[in-house]
Order: C-alpha cells, then structure tokens, then sequence
C-alpha cells in the first residue's frame, strides 16, 4: 500500500512509538555550555572568515562552520549524559537574525551544516548502541524582531519586519534544515512570527517533497 499524506517515515514512526513508551529527553543549552571555552574573537571567525570587516564573537550559530569539532562535542555531551533528541546549533541562523553580523546570505549553509553536523554525532552515538535511536530536531529561533509589538513607543502601527520577510527568511532556513537531515522545531516566537515560520516551515517541506519524487511526496520528513 502507498503512503498516505499522513504517513510518517520509518524514523518518524521510531519516534512517536516511543513516545509512547517514555519520556524522551532533549538536550540542554547551547550558549551556555560554549561559554566553557572562553572562546573569542579569533575563534569565532576562523581562517575562512579572518578578514571578515564586523566583529564575529557572540555569533554562536556561525561556529558549526569555524568550530564544528567544538559544537559536535557539545552534542556529544549531551548524548552522553542521556539526551534522546539534540537540537541543531542554529537558533539565530536565519538572514534576518545574521544580519547583524553581515551574514545574510550564510543563512541556507549554516543551517546545513549545523543539521549535517548534530546528525553526524547522533549517527555515531547510534551506531554505538543500536537498541538505542538518537533523533534531532531542527531548531528556528524567533529572530531578533517581532512582527506582533512595535519598535516604537510613539508610534504602535509600526514595525520593523514584515510578515513575508519572516516567511521568506524561515523558508530558507527551514530548506537548509530538511537538506541537513532532519525536521524543523519552533522556539516560541512572538504570534505573527510564529505564524510565518509555519508557513515557511510546510513551503520547505512541499518543495523538497517535491524535488525528491511523488513518492517522497506522500511521506514525512526524517526526525
């Protein structure tokens, strides 16, 4: 029988069996466990972004690409203390976000890479203890703007992102996610940006269904 609309992945389906057999845990903190490397300036830009002309340090989602072995072991603590799920290291990974940094255009990759790279340590922990699934969650961060309050006190009308920015933003993080391997998880965003995150999250879902095949169509995306 083909699948359905409804009908979940094998590891999707791995996932809500056990969810009804236990509570699953999930990781803690990112920010805080990076905070025991005093890392700084030099080690959130890297070789590759050496030159780069605004101050990088604090740009925690940026260190899947400069310090990949440091988020991955992180992950790896956490897995090892007995997390079942880990959250991918792009909290602040969308172009509205690093647009502070001057890294808009980093969005797509940088979630790539931080889904491929929690997925990697998932996979090994697995591969470690096979009666044992690791799963993980794609995280979207609420960005540093709300479309629900405005900016500015003398003016409540206004705001200071738009409600197909935030769509167009989530869209692209929520695609580098599913192309990393795994499903996207909100982290309580304000309602509006709440709201467009959904519909970036299911434009991304549709899209890469569909670049997949009509039978990839019909399934869930992996957790």
């Amino acid at each position: 029988m083909s699948k359905t609309a409804n009908s979940p992945t094998p590891r999707a389906s791995q996932l809500l069996t056990l969810l009804g057999e236990r509570i699953l845990l999930l990781d803690g903190g990112m920010g805080t466990m990076l905070q025991e490397y005093r890392l700084g300036e030099a080690d959130y830009r890297g070789t590759r972004f050496a030159q780069w002309p605004q101050d990088l340090k604090g740009n925690n989602d940026l260190l899947v690409l400069t310090q990949p072995d440091i988020v991955g072991a992180i992950h790896g603590k956490y897995l090892a203390a007995g997390a079942d799920i880990l959250e991918t290291n792009t909290f602040n990974a969308n172009a509205i976000s690093m647009a502070d940094y001057g890294m808009e255009a980093l969005a797509y990759e940088l979630n790539v890479a931080g889904a491929a790279l929690a997925r990697r340590v998932a996979d090994s922990y697995e591969a470690n203890e096979p009666g044992r699934p690791r799963f993980v969650a794609g995280v979207l961060g609420p960005t540093n703007r709300t479309a629900s309050l405005s900016p500015e006190v003398e003016n409540p009308g206004a705001r200071n992102v738009t409600f197909d920015q935030l769509v167009t933003a989530y869209d692209e993080a929520t695609g580098g996610l599913l192309d990393g391997g795994v499903l996207a998880k909100g982290s309580a965003p304000p309602p509006n940006n709440a709201a467009g995150a959904k519909a970036a999250v299911w434009i991304a879902w549709w899209r890469s269904r569909a670049r997949a095949g009509a039978s990839a169509r019909a399934a869930w995306p992996g957790a």
